[in-house]
């Protein structure tokens, strides 16, 4: 078994083999006069996907397979190998080889338990350790930098950001906000569905991440503010849009008052994309010139500047929505780390301080 674990680690293993488009494959495509819209629909793989290709970035050989069935109707003799190249992808990750030790683990055992074993020899391998780097965020200093620069955005944009950074929401749990999970008076935010997109099905509503992701959550006053100015444009959006107002948002609402369903909607009052967070926040970082830094990076920013400033690790994480208190101690042990040398530093002023305060009086 060991040696199953040291051969998962050699390059070559991976079958997931990544594929880029040659310059070619552009040419072809303005040779048969085929758009990237006209692409989608023969192929059914996604325009965020096709934009890449057209870029040469990687994709998986079962979207490059599907992109070139696709043209068969148009060119038969079509081979995958003239219009794309086969990149190396090299070893599977010391997290992947784990995750494959746990389920032969929990097989086997299994099989134990079925008296089809007497002992689980995967219980005698150690799998290889996974060094966890510190996740990507932005320090007190460039988070208020990015606050700046955000004053000048539209005001939609500006709740998606701050309610990351503030609220710690995942990018799904933003998309999939009502009005009605929005308590004004008391500032709080009651977080149960989240917003996803798959291909074949579109857009929809679903339960979160896990059960401990529902959650309620206190905001800022200033969130709030920018929440209440959404709302008054979205109204009016709504006005201006008249019968072209997608109604459908509103069918589960209860309350006649209640105007609207979802927080996030298109001018014509559709659910907005799921990742249209993502899009907008990296051509916003690009036009200002911020460190890099992904949407989902602005909830690890909020969480490491809580832990840092001295918030304890229950309400941290209940607030985060992990499931387990050790989930936010093993992501954001590089917050607890310098507030260990703080807190170290701290106990050796106080007790310095004394020490040289009883040879003071001895003296």
């Amino acid at each position: 078994m060991l040696e199953f674990y040291n051969n998962l680690s050699e390059d070559g293993i991976r079958l997931d083999s990544k594929y880029k488009a040659k310059k070619e494959f552009n040419e072809l495509l303005k040779t048969l006069e085929i758009s990237l819209y006209d692409l989608q629909k023969i192929s059914l793989v996604d325009i965020r996907t096709l934009k890449r290709v057209a870029k040469s970035e990687t994709i998986s050989m079962s979207t490059a397979v599907k992109i070139i069935d696709s043209l068969k109707q148009n060119i038969k003799k079509i081979k995958i190998e003239d219009y794309f190249e086969v990149i190396e992808t090299g070893k599977l990750s010391d997290q992947t080889i784990k995750h494959h030790h746990r389920l032969i683990s929990a097989m086997l055992e299994k099989a134990v338990k079925w008296q089809l074993l007497l002992n689980n020899p995967a219980e005698r391998v150690e799998p290889p350790k996974v060094v966890k780097g510190e996740v990507p965020h932005y320090d007190e200093s460039q988070a208020v930098t990015l606050l700046n620069y955000l004053e000048k955005e539209p005001i939609k944009f500006q709740a998606m950001v701050n309610l990351a950074l503030y609220a710690q929401m995942r990018e799904g749990e933003i998309m999939g906000l009502e009005w009605k999970d929005i308590n004004m008076k008391e500032r709080t935010i009651n977080i149960r569905q989240a917003a996803q997109y798959i291909p074949k099905r579109g857009v929809f509503i679903k339960e979160p991440k896990n059960e401990s992701s529902k959650r309620t959550v206190t905001v800022p006053k200033n969130v709030m503010e920018i929440l209440k100015e959404l709302r008054k444009i979205q109204m009016q959006e709504e006005k201006e849009a008249g019968t072209r107002w997608k109604k459908n948002n509103n069918e589960q609402n209860t309350d006649a008052n209640e105007v609207r369903k979802f927080i996030f909607t298109t001018w014509d009052g559709e659910l907005m994309h799921p990742y249209t967070p993502t899009k907008q926040f990296k051509k916003f970082i690009d036009l200002y010139g911020l460190p890099k830094l992904t949407f989902h990076g602005l909830r690890h920013t909020g969480i490491t500047l809580l832990l840092g400033n001295g918030a304890d690790i229950d309400s941290v994480s209940r607030r985060a929505g992990h499931s387990q208190r050790s989930t936010t101690l093993n992501i954001y042990s590089h917050s607890l780390r310098s507030k260990d040398v703080a807190n170290a530093n701290k106990l050796g002023n106080i007790l310095n301080k004394s020490k040289k305060e009883k040879l003071g009086k001895k003296a």
